[in-house]
């Protein structure tokens, strides 16, 4: 993966070993920036989303492909509040809520 290249135009490419390793990153912790609480939902939600939708669109066979699991990963934090950190709990209630939701509809793809 050349450094301005995106994970669509790997999969574009039909390079999947990147993606994979891409993915496992997702397992490391969050940020945690209550000043800048905006990167802290861009970093620990929306690429949940994101990695999500782009894994259903590439992995689904309800898109035609072969299939495969999404595991999204998330905290602690998202079972017990923390009033230090609210936006990052936030976050991370926000990743478990999004993968049920994902999950009670078939998609072609178990989480």
């Amino acid at each position: 993966m050349c450094p301005m290249e995106t994970h669509s135009e790997m999969l574009s490419r039909g390079q999947w070993t990147p993606l994979v390793s891409w993915t496992s990153l997702s397992t490391m912790p969050g940020i945690n920036n209550e000043k800048n609480w905006g990167k802290t939902i861009e970093v620990n939600l929306t690429s949940v989303i994101s990695g999500t939708y782009l894994a259903l669109e590439h992995m689904s066979r309800e898109h035609g492909k072969g299939g495969g699991i999404i595991i999204n990963v998330s905290s602690m934090a998202a079972f017990f509040h923390s009033p230090h950190q609210p936006v990052y709990t936030a976050t991370k209630h926000g990743v478990i809520g999004f993968t049920r939701a994902m999950a009670v509809r078939p998609r072609g793809l178990p989480f």
